[in-house]
């Protein structure tokens, strides 16, 4: 069985590429079953985060990656071939390091970033609840997340860590020097918003005030961080209120509308607002950069900003490249060992085929009336014979081509030595 890896990111495809095939989390069970039965795959997980769309498989054949890429199309509604030149794949070996890279967060824009490890453990968990992983994926994914553990440990990569909300927070403070007298309105109720809330506290935000789809969810948000609740289908309105406006959700279209953002523009008497998109898709309307006095900044913009300080992180960001290695190294060794397991029963499974062979002729024999001394020899010659004509046809070939490796090999295998010293 062969791994590979399939997919996009950051790297490969703009956001306006990623943003197209992203997919909520949850809507991840539902695309596992209909991807496995598209592409006839044995075990697959899907990765979708806000900066890749990745899909882990094991398969009998290395040609699937063929089929996924077909199936990712269609189900993402994309006309075929719209993805060229921004698909990757990946096998075996190098498809279980990008793995492990991404787990540890060497693959992020910002390197480092904290979140991913949390994402590949949801994407793990969803496919095992809903029965799409197997042993190869499972030991992979388990060998992934313990990777990039030690990873963060033992490096630098989590002092001090880099985020898009912690780099959002950032830009805000720059816009605003003073942040205590502002006012922020955070769109979505999920980890990065929550992540947001929490560096905005940290910085003495004037308040805060949460919208959400669920009223259930932003109450809950809104009551940990002493912030208000806005009405999800009242954002437009209480948009002139807010100097501050992160969103991030897992909608499938705009949320807020330029029209909205230039509306509430005038209701502030062009005083300038940072809206910070960290959806895929995005949540606001793209067009509102346009405006002047709206300072947008989308996951693609915060990721140029961390950019400028990546040079400090690859020193550790290095050292956990070195774990990862060693990881993959024990990974490599288990999946040969398992791939030679197989080959042994096979072997087995053939010997075990002559044996019962000869056993039957010999028995025959006795049936007959030989006695079982003659009995026994005929057993042993034709099982000697049976065991050793391939392997001898084999060694024969290899000296007729004078293939000197091959012969060597069969010295090793059946412990033959160098000359004429073992039987």
């Amino acid at each position: 069985m062969t791994l590979f890896a399939i997919g996009l990111n950051h790297r490969s495809a703009p956001l306006e590429v990623r943003e197209k095939v992203a997919l909520p989390e949850n809507a991840v069970g539902g695309a596992l079953a209909d991807l496995r039965r598209e592409a006839a795959l044995p075990q697959a997980v899907i990765v979708s985060t806000c900066n890749r769309m990745e899909i882990y498989a094991a398969a009998a054949r290395r040609d699937c990656d063929a089929a996924v890429a077909a199936w990712l199309c269609s189900h993402r509604g994309l006309d075929a071939g719209e993805l060229d030149g921004h698909l990757f794949t990946l096998h075996d070996a190098a498809a279980a390091r990008h793995l492990l890279r991404v787990a540890s967060g060497l693959e992020s824009v910002i390197v480092g970033e904290p979140q991913v490890l949390g994402q590949i453990k949801s994407a793990y968990r969803a496919s095992l609840e809903g029965g799409h992983s197997g042993e190869l994926l499972g030991r992979l994914f388990e060998h992934a997340i313990s990777t990039a553990k030690r990873a963060r440990s033992e490096t630098g990569l989590a002092r001090h860590p880099v985020s898009y909300p912690s780099v959002a927070v950032d830009v805000a403070r720059k816009i605003f020097d003073d942040l205590s007298a502002r006012r922020a309105l955070m769109i979505g109720a999920g980890d990065m918003i929550e992540l947001t809330m929490r560096h905005l506290k940290s910085r003495a935000i004037g308040a805060l005030a949460v919208a959400n789809r669920s009223p259930e969810n932003a109450r809950k948000l809104a009551a940990e961080y002493a912030a208000e609740t806005v009405d999800f289908g009242a954002i437009a309105d209480a948009l002139p209120d807010y100097d501050i406006v992160v969103s991030s959700t897992a909608g499938a279209g705009v949320i807020v509308g330029k029209a909205a953002i230039e509306r509430a523009l005038k209701a502030r008497k062009r005083r300038p607002v940072c809206m910070v998109d960290l959806a895929l898709p995005r949540d606001i309307d793209p067009a509102a950069a346009e405006l002047e006095d709206v300072y947008l900044y989308t996951l693609d913009n915060l990721a140029e900003i961390a950019g400028v300080n990546r040079r400090s992180r690859l020193q550790e960001a290095d050292k956990a490249g070195l774990i990862v290695e060693e990881h993959l190294a024990g990974f490599i060794r288990w999946l040969n060992t398992r791939q030679a397991g197989d080959l042994v029963r096979r072997l087995r499974t053939l010997a075990e085929g002559h044996r019962d062979d000869a056993l039957d002729k010999a028995l025959q024999l006795l049936k007959q009336g030989k006695s079982p001394d003659e009995a026994l020899r005929h057993l042993a010659h034709a099982l000697t014979g049976k065991l050793t004509h391939h392997p001898t046809d084999i060694i024969n070939k290899a000296a007729g081509d004078n293939d000197h490796a091959l012969l060597e090999a069969a010295k090793k295998l059946f412990d033959l030595g160098d000359g004429g010293d073992k039987p």
